[in-house]
């Protein structure tokens, strides 16, 4: 069986609403991504694309492009806003549309959802059941920072240059495994 850690960030403006989704192998691909750019690096930082100024934003965006991590995008043109959008946004349609076979494990870490969760009684399993197509076996986590940092850019860079105009856009657009288009 194989196992793949998958990481699961968002962005939206307007009535754009990208989902990213990034996967490796081993999760410390992430962590080596990240320490490349700190490297680089000798100014404050977030990590978080909206939040970073353009030349971090480019070391960071270098070091996920010169990497092997694998990305997708899944686009909607509405925000998530219960627990069934949660469900089928962040695990259904991340499992579905992602190049993951039955022989395969998925460890799926969404940041944030868990305090949703909990304070909106939400079974995310139970939830889901109903829009999984694949019968792929996944569990879900709630924090691993790198992978989620590099999923934030990802998502973030690409709602970016659907508006504006970065040097990095057809670099990102062209390394993307799959892209989904979901009108829902």
């Amino acid at each position: 069986m194989k196992k793949y850690y998958v990481y699961v960030d968002e962005s939206y403006k307007e009535n754009i609403f990208a989902l990213s989704v990034i996967w490796v192998k081993n999760p410390a691909e992430a962590d080596r991504i990240k320490a490349d750019a700190v490297r680089k690096i000798n100014k404050k930082y977030h990590f978080h694309f909206k939040n970073d100024k353009y030349n971090i934003r480019r070391i960071f965006l270098l070091a996920i492009l010169n990497s092997k991590i694998n990305f997708g995008i899944i686009l909607f043109n509405k925000i998530p806003r219960c627990c069934k959008d949660y469900a089928r946004y962040y695990i259904a349609e991340v499992i579905n549309n992602s190049p993951f076979d039955e022989n395969s494990q998925l460890i799926i870490t969404i940041k944030g959802i868990e305090d949703w969760i909990n304070r909106k009684k939400c079974n995310i399993y139970d939830e889901s059941i109903n829009f999984v197509q694949k019968r792929i076996f996944y569990r879900i986590k709630y924090n691993d920072r790198s992978g989620l940092e590099i999923a934030d850019y990802i998502a973030s860079v690409y709602v970016y240059c659907i508006f504006n105009n970065f040097d990095l856009c057809k670099s990102i657009k062209e390394k993307i495994r799959f892209k989904v288009n979901e009108n829902i």
